[in-house]
């Protein structure tokens, strides 16, 4: 597919974009607006330097996403193969080698400024100049805990029958909320044929987290859209790989148009800071304000951009 140039990015609604939105406008800013195009040789240094702190993740980030590749992997090729094995040595011995490369990368600051998106940068080495001892040591402690209950989890157990059908993986998906496309990733989505249940699977390798009902909705809503599955033959799995435990939801229809209703309200929020909806032409930065939560900036990729940063 050629490349269409675009003033302005796309218009469209996501989770994550809501989170950043009620976390700190002006980073969201950054995030959505004016990060765009910075990929191009010709943009202004400010849209350059955006983009390039758009990459950046913390350890604990980055682990995460390594992990949800991996497995992505893993489940991906059992579908070609028709058959799933997990070898959790090889899958540990895999995630250090990948943590060890972001390290190794992360050195070299003139390659990572010179394409952000073919090395990788830790927030910490960019910030601090330093990986501090105490999260090298939790994450690590992390990696072997997260594979070894990720042997015994109840989804991957599901997975590894024989007349359980696994529908899609980490696959981002799209789906209408009124003129708003609005995306979902789902790291699996599985048929409990036993049972006749569509279970989707949310890998989680941080701690136990109450504000995820939201996000689960979505995925059952998405389910109902794309596959047409009634909400009640719909479950969803948090599967925390830290501590071995997991939570299941069976969903409430009420819920679901609930959360529908949150989305356009949402939508409606972040619309009022465009000059041009319609073009998705965002207002003058100074239009976005920044998080009166100043704790939060010491962890935002954007310090050093922002004029209103925690010094």
């Amino acid at each position: 597919m050629a490349f269409e140039y675009r003033e302005y990015p796309e218009w469209s609604w996501s989770q994550t974009r809501d989170t950043i939105f009620q976390e700190c406008q002006r980073k969201y800013y950054y995030q959505y607006y004016a990060s765009h195009n910075g990929w191009l040789r010709d943009s202004p240094e400010e849209a350059k330097s955006a983009y390039r702190l758009k990459q950046l993740a913390n350890l604990y980030i980055l682990f995460g996403d390594a992990l949800h590749q991996l497995l992505e992997r893993v489940l991906k090729e059992s579908l070609k193969l028709n058959k799933l094995t997990v070898n959790v040595s090889i899958l540990e011995q895999q995630l250090r080698n990948y943590l060890n490369r972001a390290f190794t990368d992360s050195r070299n600051m003139s390659q990572w400024l010179q394409a952000p998106k073919k090395s990788m940068m830790l927030h910490e080495m960019y910030y601090e100049g330093r990986l501090p001892q105490n999260r090298v040591i939790k994450v690590n402690e992390r990696i072997k805990q997260c594979v070894e209950n990720l042997r015994n989890c109840r989804s991957l157990q599901d997975l590894l029958l024989k007349d359980n059908r696994i529908v899609e993986v980490e696959q981002l998906n799209t789906f209408q909320v009124e003129d708003t496309p609005v995306f979902v990733k789902l790291d699996v989505l599985y048929h409990l044929q036993s049972e006749d249940r569509w279970v989707i699977v949310d890998w989680k390798t941080g701690l136990e987290d109450e504000e995820n009902e939201e996000q689960l909705l979505l995925y059952a809503l998405f389910l109902n859209n794309k596959y047409q599955v009634p909400i009640d033959k719909a479950e969803i799995r948090l599967e925390y790989l830290l501590t071995g435990q997991y939570k299941s939801y069976q969903v409430d229809g009420s819920k679901v148009d609930r959360v529908t209703e949150r989305v356009k309200q949402s939508v409606s929020q972040m619309q009022l800071l465009l000059e041009d909806a319609k073009r998705n032409k965002p207002y003058p930065q100074d239009r976005f304000p920044t998080s009166p939560a100043k704790m939060k900036c010491r962890g935002c990729n954007f310090r050093d951009l922002c004029t209103d940063k925690l010094v």
